[in-house]
């Protein structure tokens, strides 16, 4: 289902920063519904994820000033939730590790128990224990 005109007419006015954004009172008077609209419209998943295409697009140009921010905070303030998110931007944390193991050698039991009572009987402790 696409979304109406006033949905993306409301995606416009939501999707500016708050310094600039209109109340969701005075957003629903210039699109033409209820407050109460607004708000269903933000719980719709199609309107919810076009608003957050639209709020990417218009903070892109910020970008590299937030990562700049983000790495004054951590020198700084030395601050380790800053950190994490300026390294997983990077690529150079993520949050999932993944650990495979793999061993090709087999190994004989005859020929380990073998060794094995060769030893014990080196050491003079007798074969019962084998």
């Amino acid at each position: 289902m696409a979304l109406t005109p006033e949905q993306q007419e409301a995606i416009e006015y939501l999707s500016q920063p708050k310094r600039s954004r209109l109340t969701a009172e005075d957003i629903a008077k210039r699109v033409g519904v209820s407050r109460k609209t607004i708000f269903n419209w933000k719980h719709d998943p199609e309107f919810a994820t076009e608003l957050k295409h639209s709020i990417i697009v218009g903070t892109q140009d910020r970008l590299p000033e937030a990562m700049d921010a983000i790495a004054d905070a951590v020198i700084e303030d030395r601050n380790a939730a800053m950190a994490k998110i300026l390294l997983e931007a990077h690529g150079m944390l993520t949050k999932k590790s993944e650990v495979s193991v793999s061993d090709s050698k087999v190994i004989d039991k005859d020929a380990l128990n073998k060794r094995l009572a060769a030893i014990v009987a080196k050491s003079g402790e007798g074969s019962d224990r084998v």
